[in-house]
């Protein structure tokens, strides 16, 4: 199934949509499904996952796109800001192109219920924003110091365009 959009979904219950245009790298790994007793009145189905990566592109913070928070509508925050202001990423809802959809939780800290320690988020030179998720995995080990060569990260959003974007 092909993705059409993502929502990260963050602690204090604000959602950040990422249509696909704006996502290089992206990246959901070591994914698991529990079913269990989560309540009283309650078996269900979950899936986590212990590493999330994904790039977003710089074009996500222009004006157009800034979205609504969740305490007042008529407040308009920059997502891209957003993202990088806290590390509270929770869960990632992934709508697919037949628009089914599924969540993934991420890994979490459990220390800290408002900041995931597990959260590293970087901008590069260019603006755009990347996100890596892990326990065992730190930001250098999945990007390096690649996310500031500009000439390579341009190829490789001209790469990810689609016919008639």
């Amino acid at each position: 199934m092909e993705l059409k959009y993502v929502e990260l979904i963050l602690e204090n219950c604000e959602v950040v949509k990422v249509d696909r245009k704006f996502i290089g790298d992206f990246h959901l790994g070591e994914i698991n499904t529990t079913i269990s007793r989560v309540a009283s009145n309650s078996i269900s189905k979950k899936v986590s996952c212990n590493e999330f990566i994904i790039q977003i592109n710089r074009d996500m913070n222009k004006e157009e796109y800034n979205q609504c928070t969740f305490s007042q509508i008529d407040q308009k925050t920059n997502p891209i800001k957003r993202l990088m202001k806290y590390q509270d990423i929770t869960a990632v809802e992934i709508t697919y192109k037949n628009d089914s959809s599924e969540i993934i939780y991420l890994k979490w800290h459990i220390e800290d219920e408002y900041n995931n320690r597990f959260q590293k988020s970087k901008l590069n030179n260019c603006g755009d924003l990347y996100i890596v998720i892990s326990e065992d995995k730190e930001f250098g080990d999945v990007y390096g110091d690649e996310i500031n060569y500009e000439e390579k990260i341009n190829f490789a959003w001209d790469m990810y365009k689609e016919p008639g974007n």
